[in-house]
């Protein structure tokens, strides 16, 4: 994975989170990846699994934002019961580092441009979705 472009590896990320595929997600993590959110924060793979196996929701983006080896995506998560009715819908922010072809950081943020000033990113920074990516 080296040789993968960030933005990818992002939304690689998405495509196995949004189909609930731990394994896969965690496969794209480095070994003390940081992770961040409205829980607090801290270091390893097992606060990412944690993170992702709580989530459970349908993640659908709606901006890219990349520079270097940083990537801030804006995106609609949607949660629903067993019937699939919708139970509540929430517009989310989460910055990924990538070292290494991997997911060095992932951090998820509730406002926008906050997320951007503190990843070093602004507007012009946007980016066309990846392929595959809503």
């Amino acid at each position: 994975m080296p040789d993968t472009k960030p933005i990818e590896i992002a939304a690689t990320w998405f495509r196995h989170a949004t189909n609930c595929d731990t394994d896969a997600v965690m496969a794209l993590a480095a070994d003390e990846i940081e992770v961040g959110g409205a829980r607090g924060s801290g270091t390893g793979r097992d606060l990412l699994r944690e993170w992702v196996d709580r989530s459970r929701a349908e993640m659908a983006p709606t901006q890219w934002f990349a520079q270097d080896d940083i990537v801030v995506v804006e995106y609609e998560a949607t949660w629903r019961n067993r019937a699939g009715q919708d139970m509540g819908r929430r517009v989310m922010i989460v910055t990924f580092r990538i070292a290494n072809g991997r997911i060095a950081g992932i951090y998820r943020h509730d406002d926008l441009a906050a997320s951007l000033t503190i990843s070093g990113l602004d507007a012009s920074n946007v980016v066309e979705a990846p392929t595959g990516v809503a």
